[in-house]
């Protein structure tokens, strides 16, 4: 009698055990099938997206979907697949660190698995941390298989990578792919018109318009196909006379004209003290000034009125002109700002030059003619390697 008793609560305690301890395969299975259903959707309403507010209400939907499937897995995921599944989660979610806390063990292993480098490279490039990213995606003996992973990788390099010939060479591989998720080819605007651009800092301007031509026909948001048909216009004064400046005040030097620095390389900064890539941008411009003036270069800041005033430590809102001047002055004085910054009060310059965004980094040549137009803050090494080109010239 004790022996069938013993054997009866052991089954029911294996029995038990099997109901609360699911199949840890199955379930592994049935997550990863979750979150592949969850990514194909949202991949799916990627390339019916035509607006910011569209692409927001998508993104919330994955997020709150992705947060109930993070509940519903294990917070200690035992084999490498749920610690791996686990972390392309949180990283899908922005939760970067404790992603990164998960993979560590991972990674300190003599044999690391490749996909669980693959997703410490998204998780550098969610954080903004590129050169970490570029080293330990180079740091991979084999082909990335996964074509979203994949891509994905080579769009965020074409954009933000801090050398051009690193952007070019990843950007070419997204647009030349053969197996592009459909998604993808919501970017594939994007990715010409990065190529044009880097085409225009190396004065290759045929291959620039054919680039941007290329833009032009796969852009689908009505916004941008407008700023690159604007792009497109100005880039039609490469190669012409640059038309006169425009600016009634001049904060740290006397009032200059591009008709007087013909035999100089000059270069225009268009710019704002709100804009954050603007004022990246001056620290490049201080440094090269103070390099390459005694060589032929001058820089001009221009900027213009617009009401209101913000920067990096104030937010004034709507200001009358003259109070918006004097902190502007304050701004320039505050960086250390060495080369001409001027002012116009109302922006000719700015519609004569086609600015469609800021900063935009005008560089005439020294017989008066437009070298480049690169909209964005670009990349300092080929914009002075630009300029040096340039300045190696004579008339």
């Amino acid at each position: 009698m004790t022996t069938r008793v013993s054997i009866t609560l052991t089954c029911l305690v294996l029995l038990l055990a099997t109901v609360g301890c699911p199949n840890t395969n199955a379930d592994l299975a049935r997550f990863h099938s979750t979150f592949s259903r969850i990514q194909q959707e949202y991949n799916s309403g990627l390339t019916q997206v035509t607006d910011r507010e569209a692409y927001l209400k998508l993104q919330k939907t994955r997020n709150r979907r992705l947060d109930e499937l993070l509940n519903d897995m294990p917070d200690d995921p035992k084999s490498d697949a749920a610690v791996i599944l686990r972390a392309r989660v949180l990283v899908n979610l922005q939760r970067i660190s404790s992603a990164e806390s998960l993979l560590k063990p991972l990674l300190n292993r003599s044999k690391t698995p490749p996909e669980a480098i693959t997703v410490q490279v998204l998780a550098h490039m969610a954080a903004q941390r590129q050169h970490d990213a570029l080293k330990m995606f180079r740091s991979l003996k084999s082909d990335i298989t996964d074509p979203t992973d994949r891509h994905n990788i080579w769009l965020y390099f074409a954009m933000v990578a801090d050398s051009a010939d690193v952007q070019r060479d990843f950007a070419r591989k997204f647009v030349e792919s053969s197996d592009m998720p459909a998604h993808f080819s919501l970017f594939r605007a994007n990715v010409y018109a990065q190529l044009s651009r880097l085409e225009q800092m190396e004065s290759r301007f045929d291959s620039a318009r054919e680039w941007l031509k290329k833009a032009i026909e796969s852009a689908r948001d009505p916004a941008m196909r407008a700023s690159l048909e604007s792009e497109s216009q100005r880039m039609e004064m490469l190669g012409q006379p640059s038309p006169r400046l425009v600016a009634e005040h001049w904060i740290n030097q006397r009032p200059l004209t591009l008709e007087g620095l013909k035999g100089k390389v000059v270069l225009i900064d268009f710019w704002a003290p709100w804009c954050k890539p603007c004022r990246m941008v001056i620290p490049d411009m201080i440094r090269m000034y103070k390099d390459l003036k005694k060589e032929g270069l001058e820089i001009i800041g221009l900027t213009r009125l617009h009401g209101y005033y913000k920067d990096d430590i104030q937010d004034r809102g709507r200001v009358e002109a003259d109070e918006e001047l004097r902190l502007i002055t304050d701004f320039v004085g505050r960086n250390d700002i060495n080369y001409p910054v001027a002012v116009s009060r109302e922006g000719q310059s700015f519609d004569t030059y086609k600015i469609s965004g800021i900063p935009t980094l005008v560089v005439i040549d020294r017989t008066g003619r437009i070298a480049t137009i690169t909209v964005g803050a670009g990349h300092p090494d080929s914009l002075r390697r630009t300029i040096e080109s340039l300045l190696e010239k004579s008339l």
